[in-house]
Protein backbone atom coordinates (compact mmCIF):
# COMPACT_ATOMS: atom_id res chain seq x y z
CA UNK A 1 0.00 0.00 0.00
CA UNK A 2 2.67 2.69 0.97
CA UNK A 3 4.42 1.73 -1.92
CA UNK A 4 1.80 2.09 -4.05
CA UNK A 5 1.49 5.39 -2.95
CA UNK A 6 4.59 6.22 -3.21
CA UNK A 7 4.79 4.89 -7.14
CA UNK A 8 1.92 7.08 -7.77
CA UNK A 9 2.90 9.99 -6.42
CA UNK A 10 6.40 9.76 -8.46
CA UNK A 11 4.11 9.53 -11.78
CA UNK A 12 2.51 12.54 -10.64
CA UNK A 13 5.89 14.57 -9.99
CA UNK A 14 7.38 13.56 -13.11
CA UNK A 15 3.71 14.02 -15.16
CA UNK A 16 3.89 17.94 -13.76
CA UNK A 17 7.32 19.00 -14.20
CA UNK A 18 8.20 18.40 -18.29
CA UNK A 19 10.96 20.48 -17.90
CA UNK A 20 13.09 18.05 -15.68
CA UNK A 21 13.87 16.68 -20.13
CA UNK A 22 16.58 18.48 -20.97
CA UNK A 23 15.34 21.30 -23.82
CA UNK A 24 12.02 21.81 -22.47
CA UNK A 25 10.30 24.88 -21.95
CA UNK A 26 6.66 25.92 -21.14
CA UNK A 27 4.98 27.58 -24.07
CA UNK A 28 3.73 30.72 -22.70
CA UNK A 29 6.01 33.53 -24.40
CA UNK A 30 3.46 36.21 -23.63
CA UNK A 31 4.55 37.85 -19.90
CA UNK A 32 1.97 39.76 -17.84
CA UNK A 33 3.09 43.08 -16.69
CA UNK A 34 3.40 41.04 -12.85
CA UNK A 35 6.24 38.70 -14.50
CA UNK A 36 8.63 41.66 -13.95
CA UNK A 37 8.15 41.95 -10.38
CA UNK A 38 7.92 37.99 -9.46
CA UNK A 39 11.66 37.78 -11.30
CA UNK A 40 12.47 40.52 -9.27
CA UNK A 41 11.37 38.28 -6.38
CA UNK A 42 13.28 35.44 -7.65
CA UNK A 43 16.49 36.86 -5.60
CA UNK A 44 14.37 37.87 -2.24
CA UNK A 45 15.29 34.99 0.82
CA UNK A 46 11.19 35.29 1.46
CA UNK A 47 8.50 32.72 0.17
CA UNK A 48 6.56 34.57 -2.41
CA UNK A 49 2.87 34.38 -2.79
CA UNK A 50 0.41 34.77 -5.63
CA UNK A 51 -3.23 35.30 -5.06
CA UNK A 52 -5.87 36.37 -7.54
CA UNK A 53 -9.36 35.24 -9.15
CA UNK A 54 -9.77 32.10 -11.36
CA UNK A 55 -8.15 32.05 -14.69
CA UNK A 56 -5.84 35.60 -14.29
CA UNK A 57 -3.11 33.80 -14.87
CA UNK A 58 -1.32 32.39 -11.73
CA UNK A 59 -0.28 28.88 -13.12
CA UNK A 60 1.27 30.17 -16.14
CA UNK A 61 3.39 32.93 -14.32
CA UNK A 62 4.60 30.05 -11.95
CA UNK A 63 6.05 28.40 -15.12
CA UNK A 64 7.59 31.11 -16.94
CA UNK A 65 9.28 31.97 -13.30
CA UNK A 66 10.32 27.86 -13.82
CA UNK A 67 11.35 28.94 -17.92
CA UNK A 68 13.46 31.76 -16.11
CA UNK A 69 15.32 29.45 -13.56
CA UNK A 70 16.85 27.17 -16.19
CA UNK A 71 17.76 30.52 -18.31
CA UNK A 72 19.55 31.48 -15.57
CA UNK A 73 21.26 28.38 -15.11
CA UNK A 74 19.41 26.32 -12.54
CA UNK A 75 19.89 22.45 -12.42
CA UNK A 76 16.24 21.79 -14.03
CA UNK A 77 15.52 18.95 -11.49
CA UNK A 78 16.29 21.39 -8.50
CA UNK A 79 12.93 22.87 -9.43
CA UNK A 80 9.60 21.03 -8.48
CA UNK A 81 6.25 21.89 -9.62
CA UNK A 82 3.20 20.59 -7.67
CA UNK A 83 -0.63 21.22 -8.61
CA UNK A 84 -2.09 20.70 -5.32
CA UNK A 85 -5.90 20.13 -7.03
CA UNK A 86 -7.25 17.00 -5.15
CA UNK A 87 -4.18 16.64 -3.27
CA UNK A 88 -4.76 14.86 0.17
CA UNK A 89 -1.20 13.90 1.36
CA UNK A 90 1.56 16.11 3.05
CA UNK A 91 3.91 18.41 1.12
CA UNK A 92 6.54 16.79 3.21
CA UNK A 93 5.44 13.53 1.49
CA UNK A 94 6.65 15.05 -1.89
CA UNK A 95 9.52 16.63 -0.90
CA UNK A 96 10.71 12.90 0.55
CA UNK A 97 9.88 11.59 -3.03
CA UNK A 98 11.61 14.47 -4.92
CA UNK A 99 14.42 13.67 -2.43
CA UNK A 100 14.74 10.21 -3.93
CA UNK A 101 14.30 11.20 -7.58
CA UNK A 102 17.39 13.18 -6.98
CA UNK A 103 19.25 10.75 -4.86
CA UNK A 104 19.82 13.26 -2.44
CA UNK A 105 19.10 15.02 0.74
CA UNK A 106 17.41 18.70 -0.74
CA UNK A 107 18.56 21.60 1.37
CA UNK A 108 19.78 25.43 0.60
CA UNK A 109 18.78 28.06 -1.76
CA UNK A 110 19.86 26.08 -5.19
CA UNK A 111 16.00 24.43 -4.39
CA UNK A 112 12.75 26.12 -5.70
CA UNK A 113 9.49 24.12 -5.11
CA UNK A 114 6.19 25.51 -7.09
CA UNK A 115 3.16 25.05 -4.83
CA UNK A 116 -0.17 25.53 -7.03
CA UNK A 117 -3.41 25.72 -5.17
CA UNK A 118 -1.98 25.59 -2.05
CA UNK A 119 -4.99 26.13 0.10
CA UNK A 120 -6.16 22.98 -1.03
CA UNK A 121 -3.38 21.68 1.49
CA UNK A 122 -4.89 21.49 5.08
CA UNK A 123 -3.03 23.80 7.25
CA UNK A 124 -0.85 24.71 4.48
CA UNK A 125 1.00 27.37 5.77
CA UNK A 126 2.04 25.62 8.85
CA UNK A 127 3.39 22.52 6.93
CA UNK A 128 5.20 25.32 4.51
CA UNK A 129 7.21 27.08 7.18
CA UNK A 130 8.03 23.57 8.16
CA UNK A 131 9.82 22.93 5.30
CA UNK A 132 11.16 26.90 4.63
CA UNK A 133 12.56 27.03 8.18
CA UNK A 134 14.47 23.77 8.28
CA UNK A 135 15.47 23.35 4.60
CA UNK A 136 15.90 26.69 3.43
CA UNK A 137 14.84 26.23 -0.17
CA UNK A 138 12.89 29.31 -2.22
CA UNK A 139 9.20 28.11 -2.25
CA UNK A 140 6.54 29.78 -4.22
CA UNK A 141 2.05 29.39 -3.90
CA UNK A 142 -0.30 30.11 -5.34
CA UNK A 143 -3.88 30.30 -4.76
CA UNK A 144 -7.85 31.13 -5.66
CA UNK A 145 -9.79 31.92 -2.11
CA UNK A 146 -8.65 34.65 -1.06
CA UNK A 147 -9.42 33.91 2.76
CA UNK A 148 -7.64 30.62 3.00
CA UNK A 149 -4.74 32.57 1.30
CA UNK A 150 -4.84 35.80 3.89
CA UNK A 151 -5.00 32.98 6.74
CA UNK A 152 -1.91 31.76 6.18
CA UNK A 153 -0.38 34.90 4.86
CA UNK A 154 -0.60 36.29 8.15
CA UNK A 155 0.75 33.30 10.32
CA UNK A 156 3.72 33.54 7.70
CA UNK A 157 4.58 37.21 8.52
CA UNK A 158 8.16 38.18 7.88
CA UNK A 159 8.58 35.08 6.12
CA UNK A 160 6.59 35.75 2.88
CA UNK A 161 6.27 38.38 -0.25
CA UNK A 162 2.31 38.40 -1.57
CA UNK A 163 1.70 39.29 -5.01
CA UNK A 164 -2.17 39.84 -6.16
CA UNK A 165 -2.64 39.24 -9.96
CA UNK A 166 -5.42 41.03 -11.38
CA UNK A 167 -7.42 40.49 -14.48
CA UNK A 168 -5.92 41.75 -17.62
CA UNK A 169 -5.56 45.73 -17.98
CA UNK A 170 -6.55 46.78 -21.43
CA UNK A 171 -2.83 47.38 -22.56
CA UNK A 172 -2.42 43.49 -21.42
CA UNK A 173 -5.27 41.99 -23.31
CA UNK A 174 -4.18 44.00 -26.77
CA UNK A 175 -0.88 42.04 -26.02
CA UNK A 176 -2.55 38.57 -25.68
CA UNK A 177 -4.42 39.10 -27.97
CA UNK A 178 -2.07 40.18 -30.68
CA UNK A 179 -3.78 43.51 -31.70
CA UNK A 180 -1.53 45.95 -32.11
CA UNK A 181 -2.20 49.27 -29.98
CA UNK A 182 -1.40 51.84 -32.83
CA UNK A 183 -3.51 50.52 -35.68
CA UNK A 184 -6.82 50.27 -33.11
CA UNK A 185 -7.04 53.91 -32.27
CA UNK A 186 -9.81 54.45 -34.60
CA UNK A 187 -11.46 51.87 -33.36
CA UNK A 188 -10.35 51.98 -29.95
CA UNK A 189 -14.02 52.31 -27.99
CA UNK A 190 -15.46 49.49 -29.99
CA UNK A 191 -12.61 47.09 -29.17
CA UNK A 192 -12.43 48.15 -25.66
CA UNK A 193 -16.33 47.40 -24.84
CA UNK A 194 -15.40 43.94 -26.58
CA UNK A 195 -12.44 43.59 -23.96
CA UNK A 196 -14.58 44.49 -21.00
CA UNK A 197 -16.13 41.12 -21.49
CA UNK A 198 -12.93 39.26 -22.18
CA UNK A 199 -10.74 40.13 -19.55
CA UNK A 200 -9.02 36.76 -18.96
CA UNK A 201 -5.84 35.96 -20.78
CA UNK A 202 -7.48 32.80 -22.11
CA UNK A 203 -10.18 35.01 -23.60
CA UNK A 204 -7.78 37.51 -24.68
CA UNK A 205 -5.89 35.04 -26.73
CA UNK A 206 -8.78 32.63 -28.09
CA UNK A 207 -11.87 35.51 -29.56
CA UNK A 208 -13.93 33.02 -30.85
CA UNK A 209 -14.33 31.28 -27.23
CA UNK A 210 -17.80 31.97 -26.24
CA UNK A 211 -17.20 34.58 -23.25
CA UNK A 212 -20.39 34.07 -20.89
CA UNK A 213 -19.66 29.85 -21.31
CA UNK A 214 -16.26 30.23 -19.77
CA UNK A 215 -17.13 32.86 -17.45
CA UNK A 216 -20.19 30.63 -16.63
CA UNK A 217 -17.58 27.94 -15.78
CA UNK A 218 -15.79 29.44 -13.52
CA UNK A 219 -18.24 31.17 -11.39
CA UNK A 220 -20.13 27.60 -11.23
CA UNK A 221 -16.94 26.07 -10.11
CA UNK A 222 -16.40 28.85 -7.42
CA UNK A 223 -19.66 28.89 -6.41
CA UNK A 224 -20.08 25.38 -6.13
CA UNK A 225 -17.18 23.64 -5.34
CA UNK A 226 -14.71 26.34 -3.51
CA UNK A 227 -17.55 28.38 -1.91
CA UNK A 228 -19.02 24.81 -0.56
CA UNK A 229 -15.46 23.70 0.48
CA UNK A 230 -14.12 26.51 2.13
CA UNK A 231 -16.97 27.87 3.48
CA UNK A 232 -19.01 24.55 4.63
CA UNK A 233 -22.06 25.88 2.84
CA UNK A 234 -24.82 23.65 1.23
CA UNK A 235 -27.12 26.11 -0.01
CA UNK A 236 -25.08 26.79 -2.84
CA UNK A 237 -28.21 27.37 -4.94
CA UNK A 238 -28.85 30.58 -2.71
CA UNK A 239 -25.39 31.49 -2.86
CA UNK A 240 -25.57 31.51 -7.27
CA UNK A 241 -28.71 33.43 -6.91
CA UNK A 242 -27.34 36.43 -4.72
CA UNK A 243 -24.45 36.68 -7.23
CA UNK A 244 -26.80 37.14 -9.85
CA UNK A 245 -28.86 40.00 -8.09
CA UNK A 246 -25.70 42.03 -7.75
CA UNK A 247 -25.09 40.99 -11.72
CA UNK A 248 -28.27 42.28 -13.12
CA UNK A 249 -28.04 45.30 -10.74
CA UNK A 250 -24.15 45.94 -9.84
CA UNK A 251 -23.98 49.06 -7.36
CA UNK A 252 -27.32 48.82 -5.51
CA UNK A 253 -27.05 48.97 -2.27
CA UNK A 254 -28.16 45.47 -0.42
CA UNK A 255 -29.31 44.98 3.27
CA UNK A 256 -28.75 41.90 5.13
CA UNK A 257 -32.28 42.11 6.10
CA UNK A 258 -33.33 41.90 2.33
CA UNK A 259 -31.44 39.62 1.05
CA UNK A 260 -32.35 37.17 4.20
CA UNK A 261 -36.20 38.13 3.40
CA UNK A 262 -35.85 37.43 -0.39
CA UNK A 263 -34.01 34.11 -0.18
CA UNK A 264 -35.97 32.83 2.87
CA UNK A 265 -33.01 32.64 4.91
CA UNK A 266 -31.37 33.71 8.05
CA UNK A 267 -29.79 37.23 8.59
CA UNK A 268 -26.32 35.21 9.98
CA UNK A 269 -26.92 33.05 7.08
CA UNK A 270 -27.33 36.16 4.60
CA UNK A 271 -24.09 37.85 5.91
CA UNK A 272 -21.99 34.32 5.43
CA UNK A 273 -23.01 34.03 1.67
CA UNK A 274 -22.02 37.81 1.11
CA UNK A 275 -18.64 37.29 3.07
CA UNK A 276 -18.05 33.92 0.53
CA UNK A 277 -18.52 35.31 -2.50
CA UNK A 278 -16.31 38.69 -1.14
CA UNK A 279 -13.70 36.42 -0.34
CA UNK A 280 -14.11 33.98 -3.53
CA UNK A 281 -13.11 37.30 -5.38
CA UNK A 282 -16.75 37.07 -7.22
CA UNK A 283 -17.99 40.27 -5.56
CA UNK A 284 -16.51 43.52 -3.86
CA UNK A 285 -18.10 45.32 -1.43
CA UNK A 286 -18.13 49.03 -0.75
CA UNK A 287 -18.75 51.30 2.65
CA UNK A 288 -20.97 54.35 2.55
CA UNK A 289 -17.98 57.03 3.25
CA UNK A 290 -17.88 59.01 6.04
CA UNK A 291 -15.20 61.01 8.43
CA UNK A 292 -16.22 58.43 11.24
CA UNK A 293 -14.93 55.08 10.94
CA UNK A 294 -17.89 53.72 13.12
CA UNK A 295 -20.86 55.35 11.26
CA UNK A 296 -19.33 54.10 7.68
CA UNK A 297 -19.30 50.31 9.07
CA UNK A 298 -23.01 50.34 10.27
CA UNK A 299 -24.24 51.92 7.29
CA UNK A 300 -25.65 49.97 4.07
CA UNK A 301 -23.03 48.44 1.86
CA UNK A 302 -22.84 48.73 -2.11
CA UNK A 303 -21.96 45.60 -4.18
CA UNK A 304 -20.56 44.93 -7.59
CA UNK A 305 -18.96 42.14 -9.39
CA UNK A 306 -15.53 41.84 -8.87
CA UNK A 307 -14.11 42.15 -12.26
CA UNK A 308 -16.55 43.44 -15.35
CA UNK A 309 -16.37 40.42 -16.97
CA UNK A 310 -18.03 38.65 -14.47
CA UNK A 311 -21.13 40.75 -15.52
CA UNK A 312 -21.50 37.74 -18.75
CA UNK A 313 -22.69 35.44 -15.94
CA UNK A 314 -26.23 37.25 -15.34
CA UNK A 315 -25.80 40.53 -17.82
CA UNK A 316 -27.13 44.04 -16.41
CA UNK A 317 -29.91 45.84 -18.93
CA UNK A 318 -28.26 49.27 -18.88
CA UNK A 319 -24.41 49.96 -20.07
CA UNK A 320 -24.33 52.67 -17.21
CA UNK A 321 -24.16 49.69 -14.66
CA UNK A 322 -21.31 47.92 -16.72
CA UNK A 323 -19.32 50.97 -16.89
CA UNK A 324 -19.47 51.38 -12.99
CA UNK A 325 -18.49 48.16 -12.61
CA UNK A 326 -14.97 48.58 -14.90
CA UNK A 327 -14.68 51.80 -12.67
CA UNK A 328 -15.15 49.80 -9.28
CA UNK A 329 -12.47 47.19 -10.18
CA UNK A 330 -9.98 49.33 -12.22
CA UNK A 331 -10.03 51.66 -9.32
CA UNK A 332 -10.28 48.90 -6.75
CA UNK A 333 -12.84 51.27 -4.83
CA UNK A 334 -13.83 50.55 -1.36
CA UNK A 335 -16.56 53.46 -0.84
CA UNK A 336 -19.04 55.43 -2.23
CA UNK A 337 -21.16 58.69 -0.65
CA UNK A 338 -24.69 58.66 0.12
CA UNK A 339 -26.39 61.03 2.33
CA UNK A 340 -30.36 61.11 2.20
CA UNK A 341 -30.09 61.01 -1.80
CA UNK A 342 -26.81 63.20 -2.52
CA UNK A 343 -24.48 60.71 -4.02
CA UNK A 344 -21.07 60.15 -5.84
CA UNK A 345 -20.50 57.15 -6.93
CA UNK A 346 -16.79 56.16 -5.58
CA UNK A 347 -14.45 57.62 -3.10
CA UNK A 348 -10.86 56.97 -4.06
CA UNK A 349 -7.88 57.75 -1.97
CA UNK A 350 -10.17 61.45 -1.49
CA UNK A 351 -10.27 61.32 -5.15
CA UNK A 352 -14.69 61.83 -6.26
CA UNK A 353 -15.52 59.70 -9.51
CA UNK A 354 -18.70 59.96 -10.97
CA UNK A 355 -19.90 57.91 -14.30
CA UNK A 356 -21.61 59.28 -16.18
CA UNK A 357 -22.76 57.14 -19.59
CA UNK A 358 -24.95 59.50 -21.61
CA UNK A 359 -24.07 61.64 -24.95
CA UNK A 360 -23.69 64.94 -23.33
CA UNK A 361 -22.75 65.55 -19.53
CA UNK A 362 -22.97 69.12 -17.95
CA UNK A 363 -22.18 70.30 -14.74
CA UNK A 364 -25.70 69.39 -13.25
CA UNK A 365 -25.24 65.89 -14.08
CA UNK A 366 -22.17 66.03 -10.75
CA UNK A 367 -23.90 68.54 -8.73
CA UNK A 368 -22.17 66.92 -6.03
CA UNK A 369 -19.56 66.35 -6.58
CA UNK A 370 -18.49 69.97 -7.42
CA UNK A 371 -20.49 71.10 -4.40
CA UNK A 372 -17.85 68.73 -2.45
CA UNK A 373 -19.57 68.02 0.64
CA UNK A 374 -16.61 65.84 2.42
CA UNK A 375 -13.55 67.28 1.41
CA UNK A 376 -12.93 65.87 -1.73
CA UNK A 377 -8.95 66.64 -3.08
CA UNK A 378 -9.42 65.83 -6.66
CA UNK A 379 -12.98 65.68 -8.85
CA UNK A 380 -13.10 63.73 -11.84
CA UNK A 381 -15.99 62.31 -14.35
CA UNK A 382 -15.79 59.12 -16.53
CA UNK A 383 -17.83 59.78 -19.67
CA UNK A 384 -18.45 58.10 -22.90
CA UNK A 385 -15.21 58.59 -25.51
CA UNK A 386 -17.62 60.99 -27.69
CA UNK A 387 -19.71 62.34 -25.15
CA UNK A 388 -20.19 66.09 -25.29
CA UNK A 389 -19.34 67.65 -22.41
CA UNK A 390 -19.88 71.20 -20.55
CA UNK A 391 -17.87 71.10 -17.55
CA UNK A 392 -15.84 72.97 -15.02
CA UNK A 393 -14.07 72.61 -11.51
CA UNK A 394 -13.68 69.16 -12.66
CA UNK A 395 -11.12 66.40 -14.59
CA UNK A 396 -12.73 64.46 -17.19
CA UNK A 397 -11.37 60.81 -18.32
CA UNK A 398 -12.65 58.85 -21.04
CA UNK A 399 -14.17 54.95 -19.46
CA UNK A 400 -11.14 53.75 -22.31
CA UNK A 401 -8.55 55.48 -20.58
CA UNK A 402 -9.32 54.49 -16.76
CA UNK A 403 -6.29 52.03 -16.56
CA UNK A 404 -4.92 55.47 -15.88
CA UNK A 405 -6.38 55.26 -12.09
CA UNK A 406 -5.60 51.46 -11.82
CA UNK A 407 -4.90 51.27 -7.83
CA UNK A 408 -3.07 47.94 -7.75
CA UNK A 409 0.01 47.33 -6.99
Amino acid sequence: MVQKMSMNLREQLFLMNPHWEDGFFYPFPIKRYAFSKLKSGLSQPLMLSLTGPRRVGKTVLMKQLINQLIEDGYPRRNILFFSADDFFGEPLEIVKEWEKILGKKISGKNYFLFFDEIQNVNEWAKKLKLLYDNLGIKIFVSGSASMQMRKGSESLAGRMLEFYIPPLFYNEYLLFSGKPKNELEEKRWEEYQFYMMRQLPELAIYPTLDSKDYITSIVKKVIYEDVKKYFNVEETEVIDGIFKVICKDPGQIISVVDIAKDFGISRVSASNYLFALEKSYLIRKLYNYSNNPRKTETRAKKYYPYYTSLLSYAPPTEFGKIAETEVAWKTNAEFFWNERGKEIDFIVDKKGIEVKMRKSVDNSDVKWLIKNPIGLKEKIVVVLPNAKLNLKEVGKVSLDEIDKFANYN
